[in-house]
């Protein structure tokens, strides 16, 4: 159900799309030159993490399925899920 993006360069994220309803429309991972192209959640976000490791949780995995009301604000899409992390701010 997700599909891998192929390239050489950059790194890579997990991005999932929603319809207008909220609904899953895409999950696939893509490569990225540059943390500008990666969509934001929260634009007043001041803060860049170097990410060295990631997982995903319980709240990524519905996500992922597209259950309603997890991604906050609501129908805030496209999201990068994985919000445990660790790494260099």
């Amino acid at each position: 159900f997700c599909t891998a993006a192929s390239s050489k360069v950059g790194f890579r994220a997990l991005v999932v799309d929603a319809d207008a309803q909220g609904n899953l429309a895409s999950c696939h991972v893509h490569r990225f030159t540059h943390l500008s192209q990666l969509p934001r959640q929260d634009p007043e976000a001041t803060v860049t993490v170097r990410v060295r490791y990631s997982s995903l949780n319980y709240k990524d995995g519905m996500i992922l399925k597209g259950r309603p009301g997890v991604v906050t604000p609501p129908g805030r899409f496209p999201i990068v899920p994985g919000i445990d992390a660790t790494g260099e701010v």
